[in-house]
């Protein structure tokens, strides 16, 4: 990896198809071809192919040329071309969205059907709730057990929306996760440079659709039961944010992710402290600002200052589930996470083995968090710093998501289309100025 050549103004970045196929194959590993090499190489061969995907890109991005062949096609020809991909990306939009609504029109939602999945009616009683002026968070009294509400505000409080215009509440996800997608089209359409040679780049602006479009195909009703868009939607404009000069993209979008659901809570700090240490404390404050204010104003004073204990009894409701799963061996064999060598190697029962392995998730976030720390001190004066805070999110979320204590299908979907962001350089525009530090001098 050159850290040497960087200079403030470099174009930095490249589109590359090693990359992108690095993208397919964990997307691959993600849905049909999940558990391929049985539950213990599976989720190794996960980790390599989406670990490589971080390094791989950072290595690209640590090159100081825009490896960028001359185009050999016309202006009339690139405008057309750039028209078939916008017809092309509502073609298919809008086929991913009409199969979605054959899907629910197969399954009704009920608030107090909980035999199938729990999250689409503990999301409806949450709204339902906040609406009429109820707690929120007060247990819920399914006829099978008592819940604790588990969700953080904006991974409910979106419903609202679909519950006063009296819609179905999975058109929230669809439309959200649709919506980041066409930014992230918007956004990074490119030129064919060289024909046939580089048409795989057609398919980039169209990439979180085709994760969107395989994992419905792969698994359809969890598309019905869950609504996990929405989180993907939150997490792929997170990463997408990161690119941009304006700060207040990513503070926002952090700070949306934060509230929805705590998967980053580890590397909040690390996002910080690389702002920090690059001289750009304003930044840093900007963020940590945002979302404390917005933590404050969401959380804290409309939910938490009422109910101070409601996020542990939710936390420990969630543990009383994974029990559950552990105690039955649901999903813990599956391909997807290390859960397999965990029932297989650590001492005592079901509990006892998740409760070391809930611990030995935290070391693992914790040790990426801190390995990204020391490596960005020692190397800040060359690595540029929008490149490796997505490098950074890439690895952290990998390992979060790789060892989590259930690792639900479902799930996959955020660390498979945050994907979508490596497959694009920070910008054809000029860094700005301090993004990349040179000879040791802050800009």
């Amino acid at each position: 990896m050159n850290r040497n050549n960087f200079s403030p103004g470099t174009n930095t970045g490249t589109m590359d198809p090693v990359l992108f196929l690095l993208c397919i194959a964990e997307l691959s590993l993600v849905s049909f071809a999940r558990n391929i090499f049985g539950a213990y190489v599976s989720p190794i061969i996960l980790l390599l192919v989406s670990g490589s995907i971080a390094y791989y890109y950072l290595v690209l991005n640590c090159n100081n040329e825009d490896i960028k062949e001359p185009s050999t096609y016309s202006t009339k020809t690139n405008t057309t071309i750039k028209w078939l991909q916008i017809v092309a990306f509502f073609g298919f939009s809008s086929y991913i969205i009409l199969s979605l609504t054959k899907l629910w029109s197969s399954y009704a939602l009920q608030m107090d059907d909980v035999s199938r999945s729990d999250v689409i009616p503990q999301i409806m009683y949450l709204v339902k709730r906040w609406i009429t002026g109820s707690k929120p968070y007060a247990p819920i009294y399914w006829s099978i057990n008592v819940m604790s509400p588990t969700y953080l505000p904006l991974q409910w409080m979106p419903y609202t929306i679909a519950e006063l215009l009296n819609k179905d509440y999975r058109w929230i996800p669809a439309l959200a996760l649709w919506a980041v997608s066409l930014y992230y089209f918007a956004a990074n359409r490119r030129n064919i440079d060289s024909g046939v040679k580089n048409l795989w780049q057609i398919l980039v602006p169209f990439y979180p659709l085709i994760v969107w479009y395989v994992l419905i195909k792969d698994e359809p009703y969890l598309f019905v039961i869950t609504v996990e868009s929405l989180i993907a939607a939150y997490y792929l404009f997170t990463a997408e944010s990161l690119k941009r000069a304006n700060i207040l993209l990513p503070a926002m979008a952090i700070s949306i992710c934060l509230l929805s659901r705590y998967s980053i809570i580890f590397w909040f700090p690390l996002c910080i402290f690389c702002y920090y240490v690059s001289g750009k404390t304003k930044q840093a404050l900007i963020i940590a600002t945002t979302a404390f204010v917005l933590f404050l104003l969401i959380y804290w004073l409309p939910f938490l200052s009422n109910d101070p204990g409601s996020f542990l009894r939710g936390y420990a409701y969630h543990t009383q589930a994974a029990q559950y799963d552990w105690h039955f061996g649901n999903y813990l064999s599956n391909g997807l996470g290390f859960t397999a060598w965990a029932t297989w190697l650590l001492p005592g029962d079901s509990a006892h083995q998740l409760l070391i392995y809930q611990g030995i998730h935290m070391a693992m976030c914790s040790v990426t968090v801190i390995a990204c720390m020391w490596y960005f001190t020692k190397h800040k004066n060359s690595l540029p710093l929008k490149q490796y805070l997505l490098f950074s999110l890439k690895l952290y979320l990998t390992v979060f998501y790789l060892f989590i204590q259930t690792p639900y299908n479902y799930l996959f979907i955020v660390p498979a289309i945050i994907s979508a962001a490596m497959l694009t350089p920070i910008g054809m525009q000029k860094q700005a100025k301090g993004d990349v530090i040179n000879n040791g001098s802050r800009s």
